[in-house]
């Protein structure tokens, strides 16, 4: 999650569309796992121009909207990575990975909750920070969403 505050609003932010302003600086409010997600759009119908913009998304379920856009035609997905802090990918500090798969399994401490794990490009799976993760459910997950195919079908 993420949270503005008002002396970071940038003084053009009043040149912009009603309702969308710019920040020179955004607060993490919580130190946990995000998205860093880039998409590209077309311009007019007729238009050739592309041009990407860039998303911090906070939970699954907003990639999930991403994704759903990127399926329906409305944007093309270009690439996902996972910005995690150290205490997940445990090397003490934030790291930004580009993100392969997003995996689920069940939960074996809660049943009935389904877990997702994180799957890096270089290999390495991060549980979601509030799941506890054991051997046995590791090896029941299965991939739930192939982010790597998903882009790369986009770039095709």
């Amino acid at each position: 999650m993420f949270c503005t505050h008002e002396p970071h609003r940038h003084p053009m932010s009043k040149v912009f569309f009603p309702g969308e302003d710019r920040w020179v600086a955004v607060q993490l409010a919580v130190h946990a796992p995000f998205f860093w997600v880039d998409f590209a759009h077309k311009g007019e119908e007729d238009d050739d121009f592309e041009y990407t913009s860039t998303f911090m998304l906070s939970t699954t379920a907003e990639l999930d909207s991403v994704i759903k856009q990127h399926e329906s035609k409305e944007i093309r997905l270009k690439s996902v990575s996972l910005v995690s802090p150290g205490y997940v990918n445990e090397s003490g500090q934030w790291q930004m990975e580009p993100l392969k798969a997003i995996w689920s399994c069940d939960s074996t401490i809660s049943p009935g909750r389904r877990v997702y794990l994180y799957e890096t490009a270089k290999g390495a799976r991060y549980p979601e920070v509030i799941a506890e993760v054991s051997e046995e459910m590791l090896k029941n997950a299965t991939v739930r969403t192939d982010i790597e195919s998903l882009c790369n079908a986009a770039s095709t």
